[in-house]
């Protein structure tokens, strides 16, 4: 990943040692649109670049757990209110998940499976509007969570997102970044 293509929107630290990177989740950060009053949250860090076309983009997260809904992951976005994010999410007690919101104006949230390692593999893939959003356990065979489309216009910001929405923050870790243009032939597989 070279970083001198990635910018930030809500500026955190990032460090790097042997092809690890750490990005730091302030306290009470979020990004969630919600349905059921209108409220934006969107003071989380992202670490984004601009992309246009069809991509994938995949890593290797993990976290350190410590307040209910801790999260590392991917995301693309359009604007504050066009956006996309699969999450290793922590839920509580020993829960992990991983969990997906699309945002169109409003933001759903789709708990998905139960992750009993430390990381999981995410990766999102974009096939003209349409965007598919993978898991996998051993960074080989991908898990499809869901399938969506969003008028999205070009170029999105894509890139590595991390949230604390309830607690004190934390460190966030990617490995294994990949980010490329290429046209995706299978959309349900993100290849």
């Amino acid at each position: 990943m070279n970083q001198n293509e990635f910018q930030w929107i809500n500026k955190s630290k990032i460090t790097e040692e042997k092809g690890v990177f750490c990005i730091k989740a302030p306290a009470k950060t979020d990004r969630f649109n919600h349905l059921t009053d209108n409220r934006i949250v969107n003071n989380a860090p992202f670490y984004y670049k601009e992309v246009a076309g069809d991509f994938v983009i995949r890593a290797k997260v993990s976290m350190d757990y410590c307040a209910t809904y801790d999260g590392v992951g991917l995301m693309v976005m359009l604007d504050d209110t066009h956006w996309i994010t699969v999450f290793q999410e922590y839920i509580g007690g020993d829960k992990v998940i991983v969990n997906s919101v699309v945002t169109n104006g409003g933001s759903d949230d789709a708990n998905g499976p139960r992750v009993e390692q430390e990381h999981v593999w995410l990766q999102i893939a974009k096939k003209d509007n349409v965007f598919a959003i993978h898991y996998s356990i051993d960074g080989k065979k991908y898990n499809l969570i869901r399938i969506c489309t969003i008028p999205f216009s070009s170029p999105l910001k894509v890139g590595l997102a991390v949230i604390a929405p309830t607690g004190d923050g934390g460190n966030r870790y990617f490995e294994n970044i990949y980010l490329e243009n290429l046209y995706v032939r299978d959309i349900y597989r993100g290849c």
